[in-house]
């Protein structure tokens, strides 16, 4: 865990909570949510990460008004050439060669997949434009809550007004 704390503070990511880290850019919280998961095995546990970003102040409406918008990420195997499920499997017994070598793997998959992608959707106008397009989704397909936030945040309100309608029906 300090070892990926280390690495990810040099690409500027901060620790959030056990398996956060975040940086700010542009107009979002760019985040790398890690996940230890055993897959039913015993003395195995399997690594996981999520990219995904946010717009603090669209949060900050839809909290006024007791929404929920979920937040915009994939699993970074869906960012690769070949897109997949993206995990590595660590075993209680593996060297500490293997948990190096895997450590590059993940710092890799960072720089060359998921900050690109944290980065080409740093804007919030590109993000409303990769969910209108449908290159982008929310968690919990929360879209249709989410463009009217942004439509009001950049006060076109008749927009907004539009997709609710659309929303509805």
């Amino acid at each position: 865990n300090d070892l990926l704390k280390e690495k990810l503070l040099q690409y500027g990511f901060r620790k959030k909570d056990n398996v956060t880290y975040y940086r700010i850019s542009n107009d979002t919280i760019q985040e790398l949510v890690f996940v230890f998961s055993a897959n039913g095995e015993k003395k195995v546990s399997y690594l996981s990460y999520t990219a995904s970003f946010s717009c603090l102040d669209i949060e900050e409406m839809a909290s006024k008004w007791g929404e929920s918008i979920g937040y915009i990420g994939v699993n970074v195997g869906s960012l690769m050439p070949k897109p997949c499920y993206k995990e590595w499997r660590f075993t209680v017994d593996c060297s500490d060669e293997y948990i190096w070598q895997a450590l590059d793997e993940v710092m890799f998959t960072v720089s060359h997949y998921a900050i690109p992608y944290l980065e080409r959707f740093s804007i919030k106008e590109k993000i409303a434009y990769g969910l209108e397009t449908g290159t982008l989704s929310t968690v919990y397909d929360m879209t249709e809550r989410w463009l009217p936030l942004y439509y009001i945040s950049c006060g076109k309100n008749d927009r907004a007004c539009m997709l609710v309608d659309e929303a509805i029906r």
